[in-house]
């Protein structure tokens, strides 16, 4: 997925000039959330189980919504087109955004800490459960 480039450059882009902390790795990692569940709330609930239940499995995503799309033609139908169009321009905005607010922000952590410092935090957050899933299965 494209958007996980633009993700990790999103994460690249904290080194800047403030010094991050804790509290702006949580905001982030908060917003990113943010805006996949705007772009995904078309997702039937079972499609977004699927998804989550792949996640905490270490199972691709992709694999298990087929096999899901299978038992479930429309609704995995409906529910691919909804993940298809994560790259759509609200989402792009929405990224953009928070690429925006933390361009300041400067760490000495590598591109591998920061990644694996947001997705620790998705991971504790019950609302990034499906975030965290769809970034996992494509890092």
């Amino acid at each position: 997925m494209t958007n996980l480039l633009f993700i990790t450059i999103l994460l690249i882009g904290l080194l800047g000039c403030n010094l991050a902390d804790d509290a702006d790795y949580i905001e982030i990692s908060d917003e990113m959330c943010g805006c996949f569940n705007e772009a995904t709330a078309g997702l039937s609930e079972e499609g977004r189980d699927v998804i989550i239940e792949a996640g905490k499995n270490d199972v691709n995503f992709e694999i298990a919504l087929t096999e899901y799309a299978q038992n479930e033609p429309v609704k995995g139908m409906q529910d691919n087109l909804v993940l298809m169009n994560l790259g759509n321009q609200g989402f792009m905005d929405c990224m953009t955004d928070i690429e925006e607010k933390y361009d300041e922000v400067y760490t000495t952590d590598s591109e591998g800490e920061i990644l694996q410092k947001v997705m620790k935090i998705m991971q504790k957050n019950e609302s990034c459960d499906l975030t965290y899933a769809i970034m996992k299965t494509n890092l």
